[in-house]
């Protein structure tokens, strides 16, 4: 069953394109002839059946022809300019064939044209043109063939190969020229695929005894081992009854774009015979842009352009493209009328021949033997695997593809064979052949017609290839796989609705773009993209669950990291709540997420609980992949808490867990925090060899984070070498990326980082040499350590403030004071204690470690500050929260906001030595430091 087009004709329908509109009454004596003359080319008696389309032509040369006239003059052209070609005659072929196209071409114009009221001798425009009335209800579609309406005169189906008369032998080109032997050295023309293999997807046959197997009669009567004369018209059905005249009917649209495309491809075979390969080039594609206008082209005419394209491509040395227009026209061949398959199996015989294949070769010109043996392997119903779309590479990996129920069509079997391969070797690390696969399954699609057959491959390929792209790093990639599934998927669905499970694969891709977007630093677009999601939810019927997780799962890390906590966690709950109910093998994940959210908060007991249960779920499930994720957490945890030791356990057994897999940004997320672990533990160099395979794991494109975290890591490990100039240039590089992508909580952090580098630098130069590196120390300092104790006013209290104390305004305040002693200046040094001594702290003790974690924050466990401050009128004043009273715990004082603290001075009226810095602090980041207020110094 072919859900994306409407069924085909039945077995014994005339070769030859249908026509839309049988032919009207005043046309019969035409239809007749023209038929007659088909016929009697089809049976090799080419000089009766030139007579009779020489009178068929005479019938519409009449000085009062209409439309239907000239169309059907381009008709009968068309096959006398088949029959000239085949008689040698190019000259007069290439003739007849212009006069036809010129006659479309003129009816195209005037059928585009707006209708003001027929013109004398014309008919009516048919419905659905231009101009048009809507026709009545009831009224079949104009623009879709009727079972019943015969086979009406049309235009020819030409393909690239035809003798008038005989069948020709498959084994024999025909009037196709063998394509050019491939010539060694530089200019060389690149080999198709067939040079290292057969027709992939093509089942192995067995050879059958003769007379076994089945055989799909062959539509003409001809026999089913070769194609019929392709050039020649199809018979007509029976007249209608003449008791039930009927009006002349103007050409449909279609019938006129199908005949013109027909007759560019007829001219262009006449080129090639006669050496014009530019000319043959220029009405294939000419021919493809007309066909491709049709709402669906038939079948003969798709394998037609196909055919032809193949062989101009052939004839000027581009073997890869011709081997890809040919297998599409096998496709079809195979599913719609087996007896044309040799016409593509010898193209891609010699172009196998060509590469040094020759058991390619030999396989097609087997299946150009037994064409129908092969058609009806190819008939069974056949679903389409597609791996289940992740939202980011920290979450586990791809271990159950799913088999979508789509039935298929015959035609788009080595598409599916293709992808499930694909598939199957993505998930056992081949990456590089899966993306072959996947980039040779798209390009059989691309072709006309196909319905929404089409448009399900298309987009199921692109999906799976999007998931291969996203492991192996490239994001970029993988996110403009996501979006071009994301459309073909919702046409159909538009079409279908849930039939087959399409609307959720629908679901999946937008959740896998969602995802790619918040790796790529998109919130917004995120956040819009799993609303669209949410949006579609009530079209998957049953089984909604599993997708309703992803969205809530996904918008969860989407909140965390734009640092609205309390959204992040009350979404990552909702899908841990669904996951346990309806999608148990998604819990262990929804508790990774929930654990990065907990260390967010600073509850390192409650986020290590969840990693643990995470790992084990993970372990039950089989999903190796998932153990590695959340050992990498587990070690980043305690390369914080500074205990390396434990640390390098985990990334130990993540990398043994990774073994084999190709999941990059797992890889590389490994690899980096080995290097964090061993640039503290003093070995910088190992470190710098660990980042450098992080950055070749990741290829060009990191996310921003990765890449700001790859930058400070490699500083630190410069820095320990004494490289202190490229260490200031890595973390200025990872500046620029957090300035444009991160936001000023990230930069805040690096420039504390640089702080204290220029300060190590100073330490190892001459006394007289430290000046330049102790005063940028303190240019950089004292403004990061000024807006980070600020920073406080953009987190709610409670942990998250805390959080931000421990890891970024501790850390920035110690930055500043050594740089300050460093350089000597008492005074700064006065001001800056009295200015700190002016601050609140929600608590008297930060969690973690007495003094500050002692390694290097990592960028990914800064807790992230909401987008505006949250001081503001009518909160608690700074007095109240510096007693306490606004912890955000009690219902009294619910409000989580912060005053910003007044100026400190020693003299009022004399601004201190620290002024100068507040204001360049304010300027630097973007937001308030200290109010205009101002008090007296303790």
């Amino acid at each position: 069953m072919n859900e994306g087009a409407d069924a085909r004709p039945a077995d014994d329908e005339p070769l030859g394109l249908r026509p839309d509109r049988p032919a009207s009454p005043r046309w019969h004596r035409w239809r007749d002839l023209h038929n007659e003359g088909t016929e009697l080319l089809q049976a090799g008696r080419p000089d009766a059946g030139g007579e009779r389309l020489a009178a068929a032509l005479a019938e519409t040369l009449v000085p009062d022809v209409d439309a239907e006239g000239r169309l059907h003059r381009a008709a009968t052209l068309t096959n006398l300019a088949g029959l000239a070609e085949g008689l040698g005659q190019l000259d007069a072929s290439e003739r007849r064939y212009t006069e036809a196209i010129a006659l479309c071409e003129t009816l195209t114009t005037e059928l585009a044209r707006p209708a003001t009221g027929p013109a004398a001798g014309d008919a009516p425009a048919p419905a659905g043109a231009p101009g048009s009335q809507p026709p009545p209800a009831g009224t079949p579609d104009p623009a879709r063939p009727t079972p019943d309406d015969g086979g009406t005169a049309g235009p020819p189906a030409t393909t690239p190969q035809a003798t008038i008369g005989d069948a020709p032998d498959p084994a024999r080109p025909g009037h196709w020229p063998a394509p050019a032997p491939a010539a060694d050295g530089p200019d060389a023309p690149v080999r198709p695929a067939l040079a290292q293999a057969p027709h992939a997807g093509i089942p192995d046959l067995a050879r059958p005894e003769a007379g076994e197997g089945p055989a799909r009669p062959a539509a003409n009567g001809l026999d089913a081992a070769g194609p019929p004369a392709t050039t020649a018209q199809a018979t007509a059905g029976d007249a209608p009854d003449p008791a039930k005249p009927e009006p002349a009917p103007a050409p449909a649209v279609s019938d006129v774009g199908q005949s013109l495309a027909n007759a560019r491809v007829g001219r262009a075979q006449t080129r090639m015979l006669a050496g014009d390969t530019a000319g043959a080039e220029a009405d294939v594609a000419a021919a493809f842009a007309v066909a491709g206008g049709l709402a669906e082209p038939p079948d003969l005419l798709v394998f037609s352009l196909h055919c032809a394209r193949s062989g101009v491509l052939m004839m000027t040395g581009r073997l890869p493209e011709a081997e890809q227009d040919a297998l599409r026209a096998l496709d079809l061949a195979l599913d719609v009328r087996p007896e044309l398959a040799p016409i593509p199996c010898e193209h891609l015989a010699q172009m196998a021949e060509v590469c040094g294949n020759p058991e390619g070769a030999a396989e097609f010109r087997r299946i150009a033997e037994r064409p129908a043996e092969f058609s009806t392997m190819w008939s069974n119903e056949i679903g389409f695997e597609v791996a289940d779309p992740l939202p980011g590479p920290e979450f586990g990996s791809t271990t159950r593809p799913r088999a979508m129920t789509w039935p298929l069509a015959a035609r788009w079997r080595r598409v599916a064979a293709l992808s499930a391969e694909g598939v199957r070797l993505s998930l056992a690390g081949g990456g590089e052949e899966a993306a072959a696969l996947f980039e040779a399954a798209e390009s059989a699609t691309e072709t006309l017609g196909g319905g929404l057959d089409v448009l399900v491959c298309r987009a199921s390929v692109r999906l799976n290839h999007a998931e291969l792209a996203r492991t192996r790093g490239a994001l970029g990639e993988a996110l403009r796989l996501a979006e071009a599934a994301i459309g073909p998927l919702a046409e159909v669905v538009a079409a279908v609705g849930d039939r087959h499970g399409v609307a959720a694969q629908l679901l999946d891709a937008r959740n896998l773009r969602a995802a790619l977007l918040r790796e790529c630093g998109r919130h917004d677009d995120a956040l819009a993209e799993l609303d669209r999601a949410e949006r579609d939810l009530p079209l998957v019927g049953e089984g909604r669950q599993p997708a309703a997780v992803w969205i809530w799962l996904v918008r969860a890390t989407v909140f965390d990291q734009l640092g609205r906590l309390g959204e992040g966690e009350a979404a990552g709950e909702r899908a841990l709540a669904l996951a346990q109910e309806h999608a148990p093998w998604l819990a262990p994940r929804v508790h990774l997420i929930l654990a990065d959210h907990a260390s967010t908060l600073g509850d390192e007991a409650t986020s290590r609980e969840r990693m643990a249960l995470a790992g084990e779920l993970f372990a039950v499930l089989g999903d190796p992949v998932g153990e590695a994720a959340t050992r990498i957490s587990l070690g980043r945890s305690d390369y914080l808490a500074s205990r390396q030791d434990a640390a390098a356990a985990h990334y130990a057994v993540a990398d043994q867990l990774l073994a084999g897999v190709e999941n990059a940004g797992l890889r590389a997320a490994c690899r980096h925090g080995q290097a964090a672990v061993a640039a503290f533990d003093g070995r910088p160099a190992e470190a710098l060899t660990l980042l450098d395979e992080a950055s070749r794991l990741l290829g060009p494109e990191h996310t921003p984070v990765q890449r700001v975290a790859f930058h400070q890591i490699r500083a630190g490990a410069l820095g320990a070498l004494d490289r202190f100039a490229e260490a200031v240039e890595e973390l200025t590089r990872a500046r620029e990326v957090a300035e444009a992508s991160c936001g000023w909580h990230v930069t805040l952090t690096l420039d504390w980082c640089q702080a204290d580098l220029y300060g190590r630098w100073a330490g190892a130069l001459a006394e007289a040499e430290r000046g330049p590196a102790l005063t940028r120390a303190i240019e950089v300092a004292v403004p990061a350590a000024l807006a980070a104790e600020a920073a406080r006013q953009f987190f709610p209290a409670g942990g998250a403030r805390e959080r931000w104390v421990a890891l970024a305004a501790a850390p920035s305040v110690r930055a500043a004071m050594a740089a300050v002693r460093n350089a000597r200046d008492d005074r700064l040094a006065a001001a800056l204690i009295d200015h700190l001594a002016a601050t609140a702290s929600l608590r008297t003790s930060a969690p973690g470690p007495a003094g500050g974690p002692a390694a290097p924050p990592d960028v990914l466990d800064l807790p992230t500050p909401g987008p505006a401050p949250l001081a503001g009128d009518g909160g608690p004043s700074y007095v109240a929260t510096a007693l306490g009273l606004a912890t955000g715990e009690d219902p009294a004082f619910a409000a989580p906001r912060l005053a910003l603290p007044p100026r400190v001075r020693v003299t009022p009226g004399v601004p201190s030595p620290l002024e100068p810095w507040i204001e360049r602090a304010e300027r630097r980041y973007g937001f308030g430091v200290r109010s205009a207020e101002a008090v007296r110094a303790w």
